[in-house]
């Protein structure tokens, strides 16, 4: 009801074409693959856990996570490092 996702999307325009946002409403429903990307198969293949990151929070420049209060703990704790340190393990 305040326009906060139409300000991310025009802070991003202001990253230039080459800027990648990420919207995401949360749920306590919600599972990591919304937010980080679904596991690759092939990788899985090989006994390796590697998400494809292309399109998800992790590649993103600018990023708009609403309602981020009702996520549930797994959603939570894998975000604490990425939003703190901008740092993401991918296995």
């Amino acid at each position: 009801g305040t326009a906060k996702s139409v300000l991310a999307r025009r802070l991003v325009r202001l990253g230039g074409p080459s800027a990648l946002f990420f919207e995401r409403l949360l749920t306590r429903f919600s599972v990591p693959e919304e937010i980080f990307g679904p596991l690759s198969l092939r990788e899985l293949e090989q006994d390796k856990y590697v998400r494809q990151t292309a399109g998800y929070l992790p590649k993103a420049t600018v990023a708009f996570i609403d309602e981020i209060f009702k996520a549930n703990s797994a959603i939570l704790n894998s975000l604490l490092s990425l939003v703190n340190e901008r740092v993401f393990d991918n296995g």
